[in-house]
């Protein structure tokens, strides 16, 4: 072999050494390091974004909902009935005052209004502000409907007094052990049983893999695309078919682009599509839009969902009354563990 041919090949293979390492993807347990990382360095998080959501109606899911409606309209007639009936009146006076108190109640006929007003947001526009305090395991979402409402009322017969079940400009509290829904006038707040669920979904929306995906309880699959991209594929022990897919960015950080997660037959039922990657005033690199699909079964169709962030803080002071009921509120408790709850919270738990 002649000297230069020497060299050219070695040049060669050198290069070619350089390209190998180049392109091979991080190990499953840099990633896992990596996102760790990221999720434990969120202490908290103030975003603001435009929402727009497709909410698919289907047949048995308004049929549940007219069942559901009308046991309730049965029980409070039922209830109005047997407190009439106690008093001296004439089964006429009865009938009359009956009807007098379920209509006052707005409990009248109390499907054939709902429905329309539920119908009406099949299609959600929405300006959110959200508050994520992820060491205390709370969140504020305050939402304003960006929506004709008066438009949406007068074509599609709804009701003047629905117009609370169709206008989403609402105030959401949650914490472990209780939730509140504040109504738009801040006059009201109903008390439900406690989820933190909304703060793991914020760390995906911010291209961060849930810890229990990259945890022991899948094999992954690492390779790498042709754009630098790094795929993983993960399932359960045995699993002809991959149970997730995640792609990484190929610059800096392995942060997500893409998510999917499969049922029993390989078919998507979540999807999450992030881009937009913008360097933000902390440092971070983090997307600005995002677009996730929720498949809700074949007879319901698909739920929409697309982010555009147009402010975001990272790790910021939070006001110290963000995850209070605003003040002079009239309390609505529909579980009694959450009244428990919320009564038994410490004032000192609210971030200063």
């Amino acid at each position: 072999m002649s000297p230069v041919f020497r060299a050219s090949t070695l040049a060669i293979l050198a290069g070619l050494a350089r390209v190998s390492i180049a392109d091979s993807p991080a190990s499953v347990d840099t990633i896992r390091a990596e996102h760790a990382a990221y999720a434990a360095a969120v202490r908290s998080l103030v975003v603001e974004e435009t929402v727009r959501t497709h909410n698919p109606r289907g047949a048995a899911e308004e049929a549940e909902l007219v069942n559901f409606l009308n046991q309730r309209e049965a029980a409070y007639r039922q209830h109005v009935a047997a407190e009439l009936a106690e008093r001296d009146l004439s089964r006429a006076e009865q009938t009359f005052l009956l009807e007098q108190r379920m209509r006052k109640s707005g409990r009248a006929e109390l499907a054939a209004e709902v429905v329309p007003a539920w119908r009406a947001n099949e299609h959600e526009w929405t300006q959110q502000r959200h508050y994520y305090d992820f060491v205390g395991r709370r969140e504020r979402l305050e939402q304003r409907d960006l929506r004709d409402l008066a438009e949406i009322v007068r074509d599609q017969g709804i009701p003047d007094s629905q117009l609370p079940n169709v206008d989403l400009s609402k105030t959401f509290i949650n914490t472990r052990d209780y939730s509140l829904i504040v109504d738009r006038d801040r006059t009201n707040a109903a008390l439900l049983r406690g989820s933190t669920q909304g703060l793991d979904e914020r760390l995906i929306l911010l291209g961060i893999v849930p810890e229990r995906l990259l945890s022991g309880a899948f094999t992954i699959d690492v390779s790498a695309n042709p754009d630098g991209a790094t795929l993983l594929q993960g399932r359960v022990a045995g699993a002809e078919h991959p149970t997730f897919e995640i792609t990484l960015r190929g610059e800096e950080g392995h942060r997500m682009s893409r998510l999917v997660q499969y049922d029993d037959k390989c078919e998507a039922k979540y999807e999450v599509l992030l881009d937009d990657y913008r360097r933000t005033d902390s440092g971070q690199v983090l997307p600005f839009r995002t677009r996730s699909v929720r498949n809700l079964g074949r007879e319901i169709g698909q739920r929409t969902e697309t982010r555009e962030v147009t402010r975001i803080e990272l790790n910021s002071a939070l006001p110290a009354d963000v995850f209070q009921a605003p003040r002079g509120a009239r309390l609505q408790p529909l579980d009694p563990a959450a009244l428990a709850a919320y009564k038994a919270r410490s004032p000192a738990s609210e971030p200063g």
